[in-house]
C-alpha cells in the first residue's frame, strides 16, 4: 500500500495501488480530464485494472468536452468499480449519461465497464470498494 497525492490543478487525486480517489473541486475541464485518464490508465496498467471513488461534494460542472473525451478514452483502462459519493440528483444523471453513451459507442459489456454506485459518503464507498475487491480475489 503506497498512497500518492497528486493534484490537477484544484482537484486532488489520492492514490492507492488500484484504488483511486479524486476530488473535484470546481468545474472540469478537458485538459484536466485527459490528465485525469492517463493517471487511472496508467493504475490500471499497473493493476491490471482500477477502482475508481469520487468525490463530488466541490465538483463544478464538467465541461461538454471533458464529457466528450471521457467518453472517447473510455476504453483506455480496466475500470472494476466505480463509487461516487456526494453527488446531486443532476450529477447522477449526467454521469449515467456519460456512462451509458460509453457503452453504446464502444459496445461495451456492463462486466467491461464494472460497477457504478452513487453512494452516501466516502467511508461507505470505502466499504463497498473493499467488498468487491475481496469479492474479485475469491473468484
Amino acid at each position: 500500500m503506497t498512497l500518492r497525492v497528486q493534484q490537477v490543478d484544484a482537484h486532488q487525486i489520492e492514490i492507492d495501488d488500484d484504488v483511486v480517489l479524486i476530488r473535484l473541486r470546481g468545474d472540469l475541464t478537458e485538459a484536466q480530464q485527459a490528465q485525469l485518464f492517463g493517471i487511472f490508465a496508467e493504475q490500471a496498467r499497473l493493476f491490471g485494472g482500477v477502482y475508481l471513488l469520487g468525490d463530488v461534494v466541490k465538483a463544478g460542472t464538467i465541461s461538454p468536452e471533458a464529457r466528450r473525451l471521457a467518453n472517447q478514452r473510455a476504453k483506455e483502462f480496466k475500470m472494476h468499480a466505480c463509487m461516487v459519493f456526494g453527488a446531486s440528483v443532476m450529477t447522477r444523471v449526467l454521469v449515467t449519461m456519460i456512462i451509458r453513451a460509453s457503452t453504446l459507442v464502444h459496445r461495451l459489456t456492463s462486466r467491461e465497464i464494472g460497477t457504478l454506485e452513487f453512494v452516501e459518503s466516502e467511508q461507505v464507498a470505502r466499504t463497498r470498494i473493499t467488498a468487491l475487491k475481496t469479492k474479485r480475489a475469491a473468484a
